[in-house]
């Protein structure tokens, strides 16, 4: 099964809507006192903030990060509520830097950064100010567990929305509230997906109802998509956690009301989401009872979210939702058993390969090796081609070797057992005889 992740997580944190932060001088640094050391300090300061601000607009965020960089500095003489906003934005600058060209190493560093404002959480006392901050922290945390798949991240996004809960009113902001029970419950369902702890599931479903109260679907679609759409990825692991079928049924059926409101609106991402989850349940339902017709809806509607995701500049879910359309078309081509298809498979993992460079994520990108080689592997038997055999072969090692320097050991084994299957036919061929033993089929991407 491949459903190790759900589009949701990564849109944790986006209905947070606190003011913007607005700096006021400490005095009144005009005429004479703009000479001050105080005041100086605080105008250096704030051009950097700006010129920080334009840099981004033009999309420069690794010049953004290192001049607010410079700001920080300045801001640790400053008021704590200070130098924690801009931390925040130095942490925004990277986070975006990463998206552009660094990968997870970026978001890592971008979670660095909001670290070192810790210590100076304790000194403000703006709830705007703390509430943004755990926003963006427990943002990278549900991101950085679905990329990594490490249930420390999802762990400590649990509880950092609890903190948030401790220091909101429900009655006097009842929006935000149910925004943080939102990202409460998609962090509950991450947390599950990495732990298989069922509770997870309950919890996570009763603070997902929790928002649904406040978002109507008339005034606020965006909104009310985001927390059904949860509510279906919720569903979907509980109807195998629980032997639930009608549960997956109910959120196919929640899948495609959200696309069918979102079509033609501006909220394209969602939309991409809603096609990318009704794919993988199409997907799940075409192996398990080997219908085509279901294979070749997943396939389709993998194609139109990477789309979307391409247009919306969201890589790693791009990244997926290929990835995953070459397992569409994996499926269907064992169906089938028409080499043609076995090839459609291999031409889009190739195609995610030239686009994904290895940087961006080791782990993630020796995944989709691997999912090379096994489309190669299958291939190979298809059209006993001993060629490329070797090939599969070969990405299988390479997949091996950085699984084993980024610690991914179980990847590694998997990976190395295939290699040795290929090696074993190889020699087998070689001394006359032949197995047409299937390669194993990859648990997921």
């Amino acid at each position: 099964m491949r459903r190790n992740f759900i589009f949701a997580g990564i849109m944790v944190a986006l209905f947070a809507t606190t003011p913007a932060f607005s700096m006021v001088l400490p005095q009144d640094c005009s005429g004479v006192n703009a000479q001050s050391a105080e005041c100086v300090s605080m105008l250096t300061m704030a051009s950097y903030v700006e010129q920080a601000k334009a840099q981004a607009a033009n999309s420069d965020f690794e010049a953004a990060m290192k001049t607010m960089g410079k700001a920080i500095k300045i801001a640790k003489n400053f008021p704590a509520e200070i130098y924690v906003e801009y931390v925040i934005d130095q942490a925004e600058y990277a986070e975006s830097w990463a998206r552009d060209y660094r990968g997870v190493k970026g978001l890592e560093q971008a979670l660095a950064i909001l670290q070192r404002a810790i210590p100076y959480l304790g000194q403000v006392d703006s709830v705007s100010t703390k509430s943004r901050y755990y926003n963006r922290i427990s943002g990278l945390y549900i991101e950085l567990a679905n990329t990594n798949k490490d249930p420390t991240y999802s762990e400590a996004a649990l509880e950092t929305f609890q903190h948030i809960i401790e220091i909101i009113d429900k009655e006097t902001d009842p929006g935000y509230w149910a925004s943080i029970h939102y990202n409460l419950g998609v962090a509950y369902v991450t947390h599950f997906e990495h732990t298989k702890e069922v509770g997870n599931l309950i919890l996570g479903k009763n603070a997902l109802l929790e928002a649904q109260k406040y978002f109507d679907k008339k005034t606020m679609l965006k909104d009310w998509a985001k927390v059904v759409s949860a509510l279906a990825d919720n569903d979907v692991h509980a109807a195998k956690a629980f032997n639930r079928p009608d549960l997956q049924q109910k959120a196919m059926n929640s899948y495609v009301e959200i696309a069918k409101s979102l079509k033609g609106t501006p909220y394209k991402e969602e939309l991409a989401n809603a096609y990318h989850n009704g794919a993988l349940l199409s997907e799940e339902r075409g192996r398990d009872t080997e219908n085509l017709k279901d294979l070749k809806l997943a396939y389709i509607y993998f194609g139109k979210a990477a789309d979307i995701y391409y247009d919306q500049r969201n890589y790693f879910a791009w990244v997926r939702a290929n990835s995953n359309q070459a397992w569409a078309q994996y499926y269907l081509a064992k169906l089938t058993d028409k080499p043609e298809d076995f090839e459609g498979a291999v031409d889009i993992v190739e195609y995610i390969l030239e686009n994904f460079p290895q940087h961006k994520s080791p782990v993630r990108w020796a995944e989709i090796v691997k999912q090379l080689a096994d489309c190669k592997y299958a291939l190979a038997l298809n059209k006993s081609d001993t060629s490329l055999l070797g090939e599969a072969m070969q990405s299988y090692r390479v997949s091996m070797k950085i699984f084993e320097e980024e610690g991914r050991m179980k990847q590694h084994d998997e990976a190395s057992q295939q290699a040795t299957n290929i090696m074993m036919l190889l020699l087998s061929i070689e001394g006359g005889e032949k197995s047409e033993e299937p390669p194993k089929e990859d648990s997921g991407v």
